[in-house]
């Protein structure tokens, strides 16, 4: 109970701050005195918000095998390193190379599913750097004509950068730490 009414005043404060207006019945002016939170709290909250909606976007944007929009999410002369049991695999430079190199690879995916988990982010003014774990699951046709799934644990170690009002990936190392493939049994 202490933790549910906790997070509902958390989130009517954050709110106020970014002018929404609370829930019918619910007052923010009554939780204020409880808990006052400073406006660069509340900024800190905002940034780390945006910050794992960009990381959803990009896992939104997978799943509907859109690579080219993706490339919005980074910026120009963004960097990506992929790295398979540890070692570095490609690299890949400037967003319209991610996203194309991106395009490419999702459209050979019958299915693309990420579930993002985990993360934490560390605020720098207008950098940030994070952590985040993602199960991602792809469904496909190999070359003898079998459909196959594939399931990997990523763990992404990103930079961000604040641009143009918005957060974007700067640098991205993913680590795709193991992988298990099988024959799709689904339908």
């Amino acid at each position: 109970m202490k933790k549910s009414c906790f997070l509902m005043m958390t989130a009517m404060i954050i709110a106020s701050g970014m002018g929404i207006q609370p829930a019918i019945g619910a007052t923010v002016e009554a939780v204020k005195p409880a808990i006052a939170v400073p406006d660069t709290d509340r900024k800190s909250i905002a940034d780390k918000i945006a910050i794992r909606e960009l990381i959803d976007t990009f896992s939104i944007e997978a799943d509907n095998k859109d690579g080219i929009s993706q490339i919005d999410l980074f910026t120009k002369d963004a960097v990506v390193e992929n790295y398979n049991n540890g070692k570095l695999t490609q690299t890949l430079k400037g967003n319209e190379n991610i996203g194309k190199a991106f395009d490419d690879f999702l459209k050979t995916q019958d299915v693309v599913y990420h579930i993002n988990g985990q993360q934490v982010i560390h605020l720098n003014g207008n950098k940030a750097d994070g952590i985040s774990y993602c199960f991602v699951t792809l469904i496909y046709t190999d070359k003898e004509g079998k459909t196959m799934k594939r399931q990997t644990g990523v763990r992404y170690v990103d930079d961000y950068v604040f641009q143009n009002g918005r957060w974007l990936i700067a640098h991205r190392k993913a680590y795709f730490n193991w992988s298990e493939q099988v024959p799709y049994q689904g339908g």
